[in-house]
């Protein structure tokens, strides 16, 4: 019975020294971004545009990740992580998606939070700032045509912009005025030909894909 108690012991010691190795040379789970370790990160959100996706991936060297969780934010945002939405905390093995989006314009401020098995952990503080839509911004210059009459100009606004291109926006119509007529077209260039010699005002603006529309750009035209 005494050989029976001591084995007993042993394996008991032998079990507790397992564990307090594993927890000492385990490390604490990590975010990068193109494999840089980063505790914060800061960033634009287009609430007319869907999600933010995170560019950002989750890692744990010994493969250990048991949850994530969220503080703070805002009650018209939302995060989800893999497909789901988090509220307080969720179990995660492994992150393969992150979006947040947003109901609301203006900051938005929160920390995303990951544990692995043994307890460590390390945050991730977020700063989005929400916005709804920025105007397209009209770019135009008069060009002489190669071939053409004196009177004849072109039009070209090949050169406007969405300000928000990055988040989805994009140029969709393109507006003229010459000549006492309005002209909305798709193309980004447009054809006057004036009757005579004189000074005359040429109006273009654009629109973007939210439908709303630049501020308007007067240009002379001398002949």
């Amino acid at each position: 019975m005494r050989i029976f108690l001591i084995g007993v012991v042993v394996v008991l010691i032998g079990c507790d020294s397992f564990e307090d190795r594993i927890t000492e040379i385990n490390s604490s789970p990590f975010f990068t971004v193109e494999g840089d370790t980063i505790m914060s990160l800061s960033d634009s959100l287009k609430i007319t545009r869907g999600n933010y996706s995170f560019s950002v991936e989750l890692n744990d060297a010994e493969g250990n990740l048991k949850s994530l969780a969220v503080t703070g934010g805002s009650s018209q945002g939302e995060l989800r992580v893999n497909g789901s939405a988090v509220n307080g905390s969720i179990e995660i093995k492994e992150l393969s998606s992150m979006t947040y989006s947003s109901s609301a314009s203006g900051k938005q401020e929160f920390a995303i939070e990951a544990s692995d098995e043994f307890g460590e952990s390390t945050s991730l503080e977020v700063e989005l700032t929400a916005f709804s839509n920025l105007l397209p911004v009209a770019v135009v210059q008069i060009v002489d045509p190669v071939i053409g009459s004196e009177f004849e100009r072109l039009i070209d606004a090949s050169g406007s912009f969405d300000q928000d291109a990055r988040f989805g926006g994009d140029i969709t119509k393109y507006e003229y005025t010459f000549l006492g007529t309005t002209v909305e077209i798709s193309e980004s260039s447009q054809t006057a030909i004036f009757p005579s010699a004189g000074t005359y005002q040429i109006l273009v603006r654009v629109q973007d894909n939210d439908g709303e529309w630049s501020d308007l750009i007067s240009i002379p035209v001398v002949l």
